[in-house]
């Protein structure tokens, strides 16, 4: 476990010690597809991440059954830092999009390497300054960008995620990528058709294949961007 940590960023460079406080608290754990993980108003006690799959966090819009996904996590990555250092319950849902391995850190675990480790503090303190551009970035695009422009940065992002693979699958459906988007389904659908009029994606079988990376990126402008704060 600890040559995994020592991946993560956030926890990179630590010392010997800290990855024992770790190993000694931290749990693996498997959650099956369609798996719920935690729920809003559930006490928001414990630190994830990521080691194998993914996971959507959403809420349920007030007066209806319609699901707005807020945030796509994938293997690697941390999440529901923020809500362990500032409130005492999770504001979201959380549910397995896939089987997936994670690893289950305590509260208690993370306040003590904040005390103990230098390092570690700075490397929190980067995480939530990045998580707070990258929500910048994110209201941006829903107020500036076209449905395709950010489309083709998800298809980018996700074409990236599988390391370039030939095809590979969505983890969302139509109905929830839209959501997820700011959209609605149909236009969606003209947007995945456009793309593939315009020979920059194939879709086919469930699966997505990407025929020009370069448009693609250039389409969804996934480049690096300044934060503003």
């Amino acid at each position: 476990m600890q040559d995994f940590f020592s991946q993560i960023d956030l926890f990179s460079h630590l010392t010997s010690g800290d990855y024992a406080l770790l190993k000694e608290h931290a749990k693996l754990t498997t959650v099956h597809k369609g798996e719920l993980i935690f729920r809003n108003g559930d006490p928001s006690s414990n630190l994830y991440l990521l080691k194998q799959g993914s996971v959507k966090l959403y809420n349920i819009r007030r007066g209806s059954e319609k699901e707005e996904i807020t945030c796509l996590m994938g293997t690697g990555e941390v999440f529901c830092l923020a809500p362990l250092l500032s409130r005492e319950q999770f504001h979201v849902n959380a549910q397995a999009l896939e089987e997936s391995e994670m690893i289950i850190i305590p509260e208690l675990a993370i306040q003590a390497l904040i005390r103990q480790s230098h390092p570690f503090a700075q490397r929190v303190i980067r995480f939530l300054a990045k998580k707070e551009c990258d929500l910048c970035e994110e209201v941006c695009d829903l107020s500036l960008s076209t449905t395709k422009e950010r489309l083709a940065k998800y298809l980018f992002r996700e074409y990236e995620r599988n390391r370039h693979a030939d095809s590979f699958p969505l983890p969302l459906n139509q109905s929830q990528l839209a959501s997820y988007l700011g959209t609605v389904r149909e236009t969606l659908s003209r947007d995945l058709a456009d793309l593939k009029k315009a020979h920059i994606i194939k879709a086919e079988k469930g699966l997505i294949s990407v025929l020009n990376p370069g448009e693609l990126q250039q389409v969804g402008g996934c480049f690096q961007k300044p934060c503003s704060k």
